[in-house]
């Protein structure tokens, strides 16, 4: 089991409305280690949103990795992979050491990595919206209906809207448009 000696949330520490939300799967040959996963999954007090298994074919793994990692790629399709929507404050970078963990222990047991984090939040969006395209508006719903839910009189729905707009611009769509320069600045320099 993952333990966590470095877990810090630092980078939104104030924001307690700023949770990410990510996808994570594991290929079938780290099937015999879900329970472990999952257990990881909680004991970091990660929402477990929803939890699917699916045999993905080659077009969806092709889609999905966009041949970035095609030697990576390949298992998705030997078998059913188990699909998680997670969502915790800092879920990414948190992510990214927990996949870090597990893809250690699948490297010495199969030789290659077998669990998948979402990266950084463009990605998590795409995640979000390929393998659980019936969650993608979920979470801005509720932000919205939690805003308004308050609100008795016309002029505080106005209100409760305003604030809902601005929580979207500087939640999503301020750190999206910057993850996408980053990603071009990236691409530009090499």
């Amino acid at each position: 089991m993952f333990r966590l000696a470095f877990e810090q949330d630092d980078e939104h520490r104030k924001c307690k409305e700023c949770v990410q939300t990510i996808v994570c799967v594991i290929s079938p040959l780290y099937s015999d280690h879900v329970d472990d996963a999952i257990d990881d999954f909680i004991s970091l007090r990660f929402n477990i949103l929803q939890k699917y298994e699916n045999h993905l074919s080659d077009e969806q793994v092709h889609n999905w990795f966009r041949c970035d990692d095609s030697e990576n790629a390949a298992q998705y399709t030997n078998g059913v992979s188990t699909f998680f929507l997670l969502s915790r404050l800092n879920s990414i970078p948190l992510g990214e050491r927990l996949g870090k963990f597990h893809n250690a222990i699948s490297r010495q047991k199969v030789g290659k990595n077998a669990v998948y984090f979402s990266p950084n939040l463009v990605e998590a969006l795409r995640d979000v919206r390929l393998h659980f395209p019936q969650c993608l508006f979920i979470h801005i719903e509720t932000i919205i209906f939690l805003l308004c839910l308050d609100a008795s009189t016309q002029n505080e729905f106005e209100q409760a809207v305003t604030n809902a707009r601005k929580y979207v611009k500087t939640h999503l769509i301020t750190p999206v448009c910057q993850q996408l320069a980053d990603m071009d600045l990236k691409i530009g320099n090499q």
